[in-house]
C-alpha cells in the first residue's frame, strides 16, 4: 500500500524534472531510496531511521537541481 501511495509523488517529481530541463536547467529526481533514506518496517507509518544523501550531494555538486518527493517510502532499504 505504501508503494502505491507514492505513485503520485514519483510521477510529479519526474514531470517537474522534465519541465525544469525544458527550461534549460539540468535536473534529477530521486525516490526516497535513491536519495539515501532508510525507514523502519511500519507500513503506513514508517519512521525515518537514517539518511545518507550521497547521490543527491553528487548531483548538486554537478550542477543539477535535485528533486526528492516529500512523501516517500523506501521498501528495499528497510531493516
Amino acid at each position: 500500500m505504501d508503494m502505491l501511495l507514492t505513485a503520485g509523488e514519483r510521477i510529479s517529481m519526474a514531470l517537474l524534472a522534465m519541465a525544469i530541463e525544458d527550461l534549460g536547467v539540468r535536473a534529477r529526481s530521486f525516490t526516497g531510496e535513491q536519495a539515501g533514506m532508510r525507514t523502519d518496517k511500519s507500513h503506513g507509518r514508517a519512521r525515518l531511521l537514517d539518511v545518507t544523501p550521497d547521490r543527491v550531494k553528487a548531483a548538486l555538486a554537478q550542477g543539477y537541481v535535485s528533486i526528492v518527493a516529500g512523501f516517500q517510502e523506501s521498501p528495499k532499504t528497510r531493516t
